[in-house]
C-alpha cells in the first residue's frame, strides 16, 4: 500500500489523525495537518460533522451545510474521530488500550459516552442498542456486532484478512467494508448483517489503485469510496479521487478525475443522493469540500 492508503486506514483505526492521509512525502507540511477532515453529514442535511486543528489539538466539530455556525464538540487531549450520526446526535469515538468508546454530543456542546467495546470501527446500529465493529489485530480481525458493553457477540465475517471502514446501509441489513488480503491489496466488499454472506463489489478499478473508505447513498444503490494512486515513488507521491459503483450493475464512474497529485478522500452522502461531502488537499491543506453527484459544481466548506 502506498504511504496515504496506510496513514488513512490508521487514522480510521484510531492511532493518528485522519489528516495524515492527506501528507504527503516529500513535501512540506502545510502549517496545520487539517483545517477539515473526515466529514460525516447528517441525516437531515442541515449539519457535517468533521474533524480539525485549527486550535492546535485534533478535536471534533459540527457546521452547519453552507460552511457556516462552526461548534466545537471536543476540548479534550484524547484523539477523538467522527463516527456518524443518531438521528441528529452526532457520534464519535476514541480509541485507547485496545477498546473504542463510542460518544454521542449535542449541538450545545454536551456529550456522554453510550458505549465501550473491544476494537475499532465502531458503528451504531440503527436501532440504537448494539454496535458494529471490529476485533482482531490490523492484519487480521472480524466484522462483530454486540450489546454496548461488548456483550453477546455474533460474528459476521470469519478471519484471514483484515477489515476497515465498515459502514451500514440505511436500512441496516447490509455492511461495507474495504477488505484488505494477505498480500495488501484493498478492496470494498459487502456483508449482510445477519452473518449469511459476504461478497466483493469493487476489485482492481484503475491501474494500482486501491479502492477504500466506502459510504452508502441514502436508496442503498450506490457505495461512493475513494480510490488511492500511487503516482510517483522518487519521491513518494499519491492521488485520490472519489468514485461511484453500482450495486446492481457493478457499474464505476469517476467523479471529478484529475491528474494533479492532490486527494479527494472520505467521501459523505447528503440525504438528497444528488451531493457527497469529502475531504481534500486541493487548496493546499486538508479541507471539507461538497460536490454534486456527477463531480460538478465542487465548493469549499471549511476555512479559516
Amino acid at each position: 500500500m502506498s504511504r496515504t492508503s496506510i496513514a488513512l486506514l490508521v487514522a480510521i483505526l484510531g492511532r493518528l489523525p485522519v489528516a495524515l492521509a492527506g501528507q504527503q512525502a516529500g513535501t512540506e507540511p502545510p502549517a496545520a495537518l487539517s483545517n477539515g477532515a473526515y466529514p460525516i453529514v447528517s441525516p437531515s442535511g442541515r449539519w457535517i460533522l468533521f474533524t480539525s486543528e485549527r486550535d492546535g489539538t485534533p478535536d471534533v466539530y459540527v457546521m452547519r451545510t453552507s460552511g457556516r455556525d462552526v461548534r466545537r464538540l471536543t476540548y479534550g487531549p484524547e484523539r477523538e474521530l467522527p463516527v456518524g450520526w443518531s438521528h441528529d446526535r452526532p457520534l464519535f469515538g476514541v480509541f485507547a488500550q485496545d477498546s473504542t468508546t463510542l460518544f454521542a454530543g449535542r449541538l450545545n456542546g454536551s456529550t456522554s459516552a453510550i458505549a465501550r467495546v473491544p476494537g475499532r470501527g465502531v458503528q451504531l446500529t440503527p436501532e440504537g442498542n448494539r454496535v458494529l465493529h471490529t476485533v482482531g489485530t490490523f492484519r487480521s480481525n472480524r466484522l462483530v456486532e454486540s450489546d454496548l458493553d461488548g456483550g453477546n457477540p455474533r460474528f459476521i465475517t470469519h478471519g484471514g484478512e483484515a477489515i476497515f471502514n465498515p459502514r451500514l446501509s440505511t436500512d441496516g441489513k447490509l455492511i461495507a467494508y474495504t477488505r484488505m488480503d494477505s498480500t495488501g491489496t484493498l478492496e470494498i466488499w459487502v456483508a449482510r448483517r445477519d452473518g449469511s454472506g459476504t461478497w466483493p463489489v469493487v476489485r482492481h478499478v484503475v491501474s494500482a489503485g486501491r479502492p477504500q473508505v466506502p459510504a452508502w447513498s441514502p436508496d442503498g444503490t450506490r457505495i461512493a469510496f475513494q480510490v488511492n494512486v500511487q503516482v510517483s515513488s522518487t519521491p513518494p507521491q499519491s492521488t485520490s479521487q472519489i468514485w461511484l459503483v453500482e450495486i446492481a450493475t457493478g457499474g464505476l464512474v469517476s467523479l471529478a478525475g484529475h491528474e494533479r497529485v492532490y486527494l479527494d478522500e472520505v467521501p459523505s452522502w447528503f440525504p438528497d443522493g444528488r451531493h457527497l461531502a469529502f475531504q481534500s488537499n486541493r487548496t493546499g491543506r486538508m479541507e471539507v469540500w461538497v460536490m454534486r453527484t456527477d463531480g460538478m459544481r465542487a465548493r469549499q466548506l471549511t476555512r479559516e
